[in-house]
């Protein structure tokens, strides 16, 4: 019993932590925030993750691959290629992006 009660509170541990990987989506707009706070991605199916109430995903100047992920976000934007979208949790109203990649 106490095995079942430690691998119950295990799993519900690690999904809470968990993030989301969105659906394949197109980068519409990429916009810095006036402040200096960071990069806003807009996406033409503006996918919302659950718990957020914008589909715009915010990536903070302060992430650690911060231009290697900007990089890949303008890459995918001038070749309008596809890209999958990582992200956890929220910050203010946007999804709190981790990390991105691109496919064709």
């Amino acid at each position: 019993m106490k095995k079942l009660l430690l691998i119950t509170m295990l799993l519900a541990c690690s999904s809470a932590n968990a993030g989301t990987e969105l659906n394949i989506q197109t980068i519409k707009k990429i916009n810095m925030g006036w402040s200096g706070e960071g990069v806003y991605i807009f996406t033409n199916e503006n996918f919302i993750a659950e718990g957020c109430i914008s589909g715009v995903a915010r990536m903070p100047n302060s992430h650690l691959l911060f231009r290697e992920n900007l990089s890949i976000l303008l890459s995918a934007f001038h070749t309008n290629s596809k890209v999958r979208l990582y992200v956890d949790g929220c910050i203010g109203q946007q999804m709190h992006l981790k990390a991105v990649s691109i496919q064709k």
